[in-house]
């Protein structure tokens, strides 16, 4: 195990063959591996296809939207309409660390695994300081999707640029989804994060992100709430 210092926290970092040996099967049991048994983005979000990021398939998900390792200050914020508040003003990650803390959690798993041969995990409290240190190291703030797990391996964290999928096992995302508003809520705010990027005549629709966001909301158990589906193929079909 060796060290490294991000935004001027010091965390700890296993290198690949202690990943292999201690993470790997977290994140296995976790999450969708390709043919190769490795973590990648392109398995959990096929082209066209229903999403399954996480292996169970009896797992609530979740989608998280904003820049979640940004958080805005008031003064940032003071000008901006309710419904950018909503999106940007909240922690949207704090239920989360709030369970972990409580459950005594030493350690979350966070990585993104480019290749087997070049697997390097950061092992982080979870403590908001470190989260975000670690997601803004060199090794995962520009990767594509980044993972994340604990020991107990009944929830996963998938960070995928201002975006976040999160899924566990039914009593874990019951208290989440609940310290977090609620089903609707959740829905509510991440609706707003992405209208103009699914309502067909917005100047930054597009039909590929149109579909895919219609799959996740399906793959969320969430009602789709504009005023008309996006053009095109079922994904899936």
């Amino acid at each position: 195990m060796k060290t490294r210092t991000s935004n001027g926290i010091q965390l700890q970092a296993l290198d690949s063959g202690e990943s292999l040996s201690q993470a790997m099967p977290r994140f296995g049991q976790v999450f969708l591996l390709d043919e190769n048994g490795e973590l990648n983005d392109h398995t959990i979000f096929p082209k066209d296809q229903p999403l399954r990021i996480f292996r169970d398939r009896s797992w609530q998900v979740v989608a998280l939207a904003g820049d979640l390792f940004a958080l805005c200050t008031e003064d940032d914020l003071q000008d901006e309409s309710a419904e950018y508040r909503d999106i940007h003003a909240r922690d949207h990650l704090k239920p989360l660390i709030g369970i972990l803390q409580e459950r005594r959690t030493p350690h979350i798993y966070m990585t993104y695994c480019l290749s087997l041969d070049d697997f390097e995990t950061l092992l982080i409290p979870p403590q908001r300081e470190a989260m975000n240190a670690a997601w803004l190291s060199d090794d995962l703030h520009f990767m594509l999707c980044c993972f994340a797990v604990d020991d107990r391996a009944d929830w996963g964290l998938v960070i995928d640029n201002d975006e976040m999928y999160l899924g566990g096992e039914p009593a874990f995302m019951e208290r989440f989804i609940s310290e977090s508003g609620g089903k609707d809520e959740l829905s509510r705010i991440f609706s707003l994060y992405i209208d103009g990027a699914v309502i067909p005549g917005e100047s930054a629709y597009h039909p590929g992100d149109a579909r895919f966001y219609r799959c996740l909301y399906t793959y969320c158990g969430w009602d789709w709430p504009f005023p008309e589906p996006p053009p095109g193929p079922t994904p899936g079909t």
